[in-house]
Protein backbone atom coordinates (compact mmCIF):
# COMPACT_ATOMS: atom_id res chain seq x y z
CA UNK A 1 0.00 0.00 0.00
CA UNK A 2 2.82 2.76 1.07
CA UNK A 3 4.42 2.41 -2.91
CA UNK A 4 1.20 3.15 -4.50
CA UNK A 5 0.74 5.93 -2.47
CA UNK A 6 4.46 7.00 -2.35
CA UNK A 7 4.16 6.79 -6.66
CA UNK A 8 1.15 8.72 -6.78
CA UNK A 9 2.85 11.25 -4.44
CA UNK A 10 5.85 11.73 -5.77
CA UNK A 11 4.56 12.10 -9.40
CA UNK A 12 7.90 10.28 -11.33
CA UNK A 13 8.90 12.50 -14.19
CA UNK A 14 11.25 12.12 -16.79
CA UNK A 15 11.57 14.75 -19.66
CA UNK A 16 11.07 15.23 -23.46
CA UNK A 17 14.60 15.32 -25.31
CA UNK A 18 15.46 18.19 -26.48
CA UNK A 19 12.29 20.09 -25.45
CA UNK A 20 12.50 19.08 -21.52
CA UNK A 21 9.25 18.95 -21.04
CA UNK A 22 8.30 17.03 -18.24
CA UNK A 23 6.09 13.88 -18.63
CA UNK A 24 5.27 11.09 -16.51
CA UNK A 25 7.86 8.48 -16.04
CA UNK A 26 7.51 5.38 -18.29
CA UNK A 27 8.12 1.50 -17.91
CA UNK A 28 11.85 1.15 -18.37
CA UNK A 29 12.09 4.11 -15.63
CA UNK A 30 9.15 1.99 -12.87
CA UNK A 31 10.98 -1.35 -13.94
CA UNK A 32 14.30 0.14 -12.74
CA UNK A 33 13.25 2.22 -9.41
CA UNK A 34 11.40 1.31 -6.20
CA UNK A 35 8.37 1.29 -7.73
CA UNK A 36 8.46 -1.92 -9.88
CA UNK A 37 6.76 -4.22 -7.89
CA UNK A 38 3.76 -2.08 -9.25
CA UNK A 39 4.13 -3.45 -12.27
CA UNK A 40 3.36 -7.19 -11.31
CA UNK A 41 -0.25 -5.43 -11.45
CA UNK A 42 -2.13 -5.97 -15.05
CA UNK A 43 -3.71 -3.11 -14.97
CA UNK A 44 -1.20 -0.85 -13.81
CA UNK A 45 1.27 -2.33 -16.23
CA UNK A 46 -1.39 -1.57 -19.47
CA UNK A 47 -1.88 1.97 -18.56
CA UNK A 48 2.03 2.55 -17.94
CA UNK A 49 2.12 0.79 -21.76
CA UNK A 50 -0.15 3.24 -22.80
CA UNK A 51 2.49 6.08 -21.65
CA UNK A 52 4.99 3.77 -23.53
CA UNK A 53 3.59 4.54 -26.49
CA UNK A 54 2.27 8.20 -25.91
CA UNK A 55 6.06 8.87 -25.03
CA UNK A 56 7.68 7.33 -28.26
CA UNK A 57 5.21 9.10 -30.47
CA UNK A 58 6.50 12.41 -28.72
CA UNK A 59 9.62 11.25 -29.84
CA UNK A 60 8.45 10.87 -33.26
CA UNK A 61 7.02 14.17 -33.52
CA UNK A 62 10.10 15.85 -31.83
CA UNK A 63 12.30 13.92 -34.39
CA UNK A 64 9.98 15.24 -37.24
CA UNK A 65 10.37 18.68 -36.04
CA UNK A 66 14.21 18.65 -36.08
CA UNK A 67 13.55 16.86 -39.83
CA UNK A 68 12.01 19.71 -40.53
CA UNK A 69 13.92 22.32 -39.66
CA UNK A 70 17.43 20.73 -40.56
CA UNK A 71 16.14 20.82 -44.26
CA UNK A 72 14.66 24.48 -43.71
CA UNK A 73 18.21 25.41 -41.97
CA UNK A 74 20.49 23.57 -43.96
CA UNK A 75 22.67 25.86 -45.53
CA UNK A 76 22.30 28.24 -42.39
CA UNK A 77 25.04 27.78 -39.10
CA UNK A 78 22.93 27.23 -36.32
CA UNK A 79 22.50 24.80 -33.09
CA UNK A 80 19.55 22.51 -34.89
CA UNK A 81 19.21 21.51 -30.65
CA UNK A 82 18.63 24.98 -29.86
CA UNK A 83 16.41 26.13 -32.84
CA UNK A 84 14.30 23.27 -32.16
CA UNK A 85 13.78 24.29 -28.38
CA UNK A 86 13.41 27.75 -29.48
CA UNK A 87 10.81 27.49 -32.03
CA UNK A 88 8.65 24.85 -29.63
CA UNK A 89 8.50 27.45 -26.72
CA UNK A 90 8.17 30.53 -28.92
CA UNK A 91 5.09 29.43 -30.47
CA UNK A 92 3.43 27.46 -27.06
CA UNK A 93 4.79 30.03 -24.75
CA UNK A 94 6.02 32.87 -26.01
CA UNK A 95 9.27 35.02 -25.28
CA UNK A 96 11.91 36.95 -27.53
CA UNK A 97 15.26 35.85 -28.56
CA UNK A 98 18.10 38.08 -27.94
CA UNK A 99 19.96 39.33 -30.72
CA UNK A 100 24.14 40.02 -30.58
CA UNK A 101 27.04 38.43 -31.56
CA UNK A 102 25.09 35.06 -30.65
CA UNK A 103 21.25 34.89 -30.99
CA UNK A 104 19.65 33.52 -27.81
CA UNK A 105 16.45 32.06 -26.90
CA UNK A 106 16.38 31.25 -23.32
CA UNK A 107 19.52 29.88 -22.20
CA UNK A 108 20.29 28.20 -25.77
CA UNK A 109 22.57 29.79 -28.42
CA UNK A 110 21.03 29.58 -31.13
CA UNK A 111 23.52 30.73 -33.78
CA UNK A 112 26.45 33.34 -33.72
CA UNK A 113 27.99 35.34 -36.09
CA UNK A 114 28.27 38.92 -37.73
CA UNK A 115 25.01 41.06 -36.90
CA UNK A 116 23.69 40.42 -41.12
CA UNK A 117 23.88 36.59 -40.18
CA UNK A 118 22.34 36.75 -37.59
CA UNK A 119 19.51 38.93 -38.50
CA UNK A 120 18.87 36.77 -41.78
CA UNK A 121 18.24 33.54 -38.96
CA UNK A 122 15.93 35.79 -36.85
CA UNK A 123 14.19 36.53 -39.84
CA UNK A 124 13.80 32.86 -40.79
CA UNK A 125 13.17 31.95 -37.39
CA UNK A 126 10.00 34.07 -37.75
CA UNK A 127 8.60 32.96 -40.77
CA UNK A 128 9.04 29.34 -39.75
CA UNK A 129 7.70 30.30 -36.23
CA UNK A 130 4.02 31.06 -38.21
CA UNK A 131 4.40 28.24 -40.89
CA UNK A 132 1.04 26.19 -39.91
CA UNK A 133 2.79 22.82 -40.64
CA UNK A 134 5.53 23.52 -37.50
CA UNK A 135 2.55 25.12 -35.37
CA UNK A 136 1.20 22.35 -35.67
CA UNK A 137 3.62 20.17 -34.73
CA UNK A 138 4.79 22.12 -32.06
CA UNK A 139 0.54 21.94 -30.43
CA UNK A 140 0.12 18.27 -31.02
CA UNK A 141 3.59 17.76 -29.11
CA UNK A 142 2.12 20.08 -26.04
CA UNK A 143 -1.08 18.33 -26.34
CA UNK A 144 0.51 14.70 -26.77
CA UNK A 145 2.66 15.64 -23.25
CA UNK A 146 -0.42 17.33 -21.78
CA UNK A 147 -2.17 14.23 -22.11
CA UNK A 148 0.24 11.99 -20.60
CA UNK A 149 -0.63 13.89 -17.51
CA UNK A 150 -4.21 13.24 -17.87
CA UNK A 151 -3.54 9.89 -18.30
CA UNK A 152 -1.49 9.40 -15.33
CA UNK A 153 -3.97 11.61 -13.20
CA UNK A 154 -7.07 9.51 -14.09
CA UNK A 155 -6.05 5.90 -15.00
CA UNK A 156 -2.63 5.26 -13.42
CA UNK A 157 -4.15 6.39 -10.47
CA UNK A 158 -7.29 4.37 -10.66
CA UNK A 159 -5.76 1.54 -11.52
CA UNK A 160 -3.55 1.22 -8.53
CA UNK A 161 -6.67 2.66 -6.22
CA UNK A 162 -8.52 -1.09 -7.95
CA UNK A 163 -5.82 -3.19 -6.78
Amino acid sequence: MEVKEDFLKSRPTCYVKLLNIPIPCGSAYIASSKFKDLLNNENFRSQVEVIDSLMSLIDVQVDTLVQILKDQFSDAEVDINSLAYSIYYIIEEGGEMVIGEKLRFRDKIIAQGNFSSISRIVRRIESTRNDPNIVSLCDEIKHLSESLWTHYDKNLRRSLNES
